[in-house]
């Protein structure tokens, strides 16, 4: 399907526009995650003690929309301190209009969180440079 789509296009000369950090997934990869090069690192903000211009990544109204990624990709779990959420762990009643809405973690719990409680019960610390995702 894809060959045929590149032909067609091809033949009819159409136009495309590159869409680059269109999706979020791995934070190991090259996707959209860029939209955090511009945030304060938090091991400036802990070495020099002050947290008065801490702009939280959880403060999504910081980025501009079209700096924010169109997509999550749930092949991964994601997760900070007790606040978690994976694709295998979804309530199947999520869409119901008598579910409880998901719990919003703090907005500065990035500041001093090191670890991630999984729905397996399993805890994983990391080094403090890692919560900053880039």
């Amino acid at each position: 399907v894809f060959f045929g789509y590149c032909l067609a296009a091809a033949h009819l000369q159409i136009q495309h526009q590159l869409a680059n950090g269109f999706m979020i997934s791995n934070i190991h990869m090259e996707e959209g995650w860029h939209f955090l090069n511009n945030h304060p690192k938090k091991t400036e903000i802990i070495s020099n003690g002050d947290s008065s211009s801490y702009n939280p990544v959880c403060n999504i109204t910081q980025f501009l929309p079209e700096e924010l990624p169109n997509v999550i990709h749930f092949c991964q779990r994601y997760g900070i301190g007790e606040y978690f959420i994976s694709k295998y762990k979804i309530p199947t009643d999520l869409l119901s209009c008598d579910a409880p809405l998901m719990a919003v973690p703090p907005l500065d719990i990035d500041l001093d969180t090191n670890y991630v409680h999984y729905g397996d019960d399993s805890i994983q610390e990391f080094p403090r440079k890692q919560l900053q995702m880039y």
